[in-house]
């Protein structure tokens, strides 16, 4: 689940406008994955929690770009004119969605929905 939000993220253009960001969040989500393997699953919930936090972060940070005209915007219509249609959502200035933190490990483990 949350590497889905990654995902909503990056189609949203959030590897272009904020690289640093999203690279500290794809590096948690790796962390997440070894803990997991190496059964440290308290170690895994809590950088689960976190990475929510910083994905959240990131969101609010590229709906209040995007509400400027700025970044996003103008990855999406760059993404337009290469013919690939951006994200839709009724509540979004970017099309991304509300997300819920997930309950447990399992949700995060099942990956992209």
């Amino acid at each position: 689940m949350s590497q889905s939000r990654y995902l909503e993220l990056k189609k949203a253009g959030g590897e272009y406008c904020l690289p640093g960001q999203m690279s500290i969040i794809n590096d948690q989500h790796r962390l997440i994955i070894y803990e997991i393997d190496g059964d440290l699953l308290g170690d895994a919930s809590n950088r689960l929690s976190e990475s929510f936090s910083a994905l959240e972060k990131v969101r609010l940070m590229m709906e209040a770009m995007a509400e400027d005209g700025g970044c996003p915007l103008q990855y999406a219509a760059g993404m337009i004119q290469k013919g690939h249609e951006p994200l839709r959502s009724r509540d979004s200035v970017l099309g991304l969605s509300d997300w819920p933190r997930p309950a447990n490990l399992r949700l995060f483990m099942r990956g992209p929905q």
